[in-house]
């Protein structure tokens, strides 16, 4: 597959990682139950906009986008299928211009787009991770 973004500029200057939930030092495992698409893995999100998830103080719960484009990765060697051929999944991670990151999979190529901090729709979710603890 391919990559496509919105933007030629290098994902890693694309992210405010200041603004993403902490995570642990180096590297880490997490967690997240392996549902192809984002609405099977996180029903209780639906209908959530990032800001909502801010105000609920859920955004340490959510996936970033490192983890989701890891997540990505391991999901389609693991079975050979990609996520998101139906749905979006939206990241706790927002680009430079404020927008949330959000990824899926369209006509063989993985897509990396941006989302409304403030939008909200039944086919796109976030994903839930659990993390080990900080230290």
């Amino acid at each position: 597959g391919q990559l496509y973004r919105y933007t030629g500029q290098s994902v890693d200057g694309l992210i405010q990682r200041e603004k993403e939930a902490a995570r642990p030092a180096g590297p880490y495992v997490f967690w997240t139950a392996p549902a192809k698409e984002a609405t099977e893995q996180a029903p209780h999100l639906a209908e959530k906009s990032y800001n909502d998830i801010v105000e609920m103080n859920f955004l340490p719960q959510v996936m970033t986008f490192g983890e989701y484009t890891r997540f990505f990765a391991w999901f389609l060697w693991a079975t050979g299928q990609p996520l998101d051929q139906n749905t979006w999944t939206l990241t706790g991670s927002l680009d430079a211009g404020g927008g949330v990151l959000r990824g899926d999979w369209v006509r063989g190529r993985f897509y990396l787009h941006w989302y409304g901090r403030d939008g909200s729709d039944g086919g796109i979710r976030f994903r839930q991770v659990v993390l080990p603890p900080l230290s």
